[in-house]
């Protein structure tokens, strides 16, 4: 998969499945799923940011990056990022930052793998779909082509 993500060719998932019980959800499939954007990056330090945000549904828990021990992002080709995330619960809009260093300027390939459970344990949502989009910026600003939506349903 890894070469998928850096020739851009990865598909895109649109749908995380959740099952309820009491009221609360207890399981994601799949448990993860992976946004990636094609940037143009400058020589030397760069910095850009997923913008996570909640668009429908009465919902307020966002995907949040694996923990440190889990693999979970990739800038390619062969190039070593780190990656932050503001809080992803009791919010709408959470956003992860990508920075690294290019060797040359040109285009790269940001991979991020999100935790889809995360929202396990938290109230289900009424309605029972929630849809979130992310979308990618830079110095430059808005990363051309990089909106993607994904929707939380119900099983």
């Amino acid at each position: 998969m890894q070469q998928r993500f850096s020739s851009g060719t990865a598909p895109s998932l649109s749908t995380v499945q959740y099952s309820v019980s009491k009221g609360t959800i207890k399981q994601t499939n799949p448990g993860g799923f992976f946004y990636w954007v094609k940037v143009t990056a400058a020589k030397g330090n760069n910095t850009f940011v997923i913008n996570q945000s909640i668009t429908t549904g009465n919902f307020k828990t966002c995907s949040a990056l694996p923990p440190a021990a889990s693999p979970s992002t990739l800038v390619a080709p062969n190039v070593k990022g780190t990656f932050s995330q503001s809080p992803s619960t009791n919010t709408t809009r959470s956003a992860v930052t990508a920075t690294f260093t290019a060797p040359s300027a040109g285009t790269y390939v940001i991979s991020v793998k999100f935790n889809a459970q995360s929202v396990d344990g938290k109230t289900a949502p009424n309605p029972s779909t929630v849809g979130y989009s992310f979308t990618a910026s830079g110095a430059a600003g808005d990363v051309a082509g990089s909106t993607q939506g994904l929707n939380l349903v119900k099983k």
